[in-house]
């Protein structure tokens, strides 16, 4: 399996060039754009959600991700030292409102789940350091 590997700080400026580093890295390993869009969307959302909320120490820590690419399979894993959350523990949101009316918490995580090519979706923390 092809990877591509990111360390990057709790800030959002760091998260601009992983996109276009993951989009390239899919292209050439064959992934469909469906793939290529799930892919992205999901890094942005988790990742910018992670800078957002995980942290309220004001200290720098990095978040660790991993895009693993091969066949028809597409892994990503993120590793961070933030705040535990599992998205697993509530209920999902209603996907009936309308998006003007939707609760900001909870939808990053039932989108990402949505467009996962996976049918199984597995959460767990694995604490990086904090160098």
């Amino acid at each position: 399996m092809a990877t591509l590997a990111f360390k990057i700080r709790n800030d959002l400026n760091d998260l601009r060039g992983v996109s276009v580093a993951t989009t390239e890295f899919l292209e050439t390993n064959g992934a469909s754009p469906e793939a290529i869009f799930a892919a992205d969307l999901a890094i942005e959302e988790m990742v910018s959600n992670t800078i957002k909320y995980g942290y309220s120490d004001g200290l720098q820590h990095h978040i660790e991700i991993e895009v693993l690419c091969g066949g028809t399979a597409l892994e990503i894993e993120i590793r961070d030292d933030g705040r535990q959350f599992d998205p697993c523990a509530y209920p999902p949101p209603s996907l009936t409102r309308r998006v003007t009316n939707a609760k900001p918490a909870g939808s990053a995580f039932t989108l990402s789940a949505t467009c996962s090519m996976a049918s199984t979706m597995r959460v767990a923390r694995d604490k990086t350091s904090s160098s």
